[in-house]
């Protein structure tokens, strides 16, 4: 805690009270960049030739930051929003991938291993 929160915290009296404070100064700051995070997640879409590898470490990385800030996004939702972020070349792979018995149980790196495969 910087010097300025800590005088800031001397004056309250139980550790319940600095939480809830804490929270309060912070909590705005949590909200814009869950904000911005969702906006990058769900405007991501992979331009057709470049690297499905880092687009699919791309999207991984903001639905774990996502779920850092609170946000839970089950693995079959961050699956169709990685599906759904390939361009029209990955159509097949999508078609084959729904008919599978494996695509309830596949996590988002198994996912993008058979993306790269």
């Amino acid at each position: 805690m910087t010097n300025e929160l800590q005088r800031q915290h001397e004056v309250i009296d139980t550790s319940h009270a600095i939480i809830t404070h804490l929270k309060e100064l912070y909590e705005s700051q949590n909200r814009v960049v869950r904000y911005n995070t969702v906006g990058e997640l769900f405007a991501c879409k992979m331009v057709e030739g470049t690297s499905v590898n880092e687009h699919c470490l791309k999207m991984i990385r903001n639905i774990h930051a996502l779920h850092d800030l609170g946000v839970d996004i089950s693995s079959e939702m961050g699956t169709d929003i990685l599906l759904h972020s390939l361009p029209a070349s990955y159509k097949q792979f999508i078609m084959n991938f729904h008919m599978s018995d494996v695509n309830d149980k596949v996590s988002l790196t198994d996912l993008m291993n058979m993306l790269v495969t």
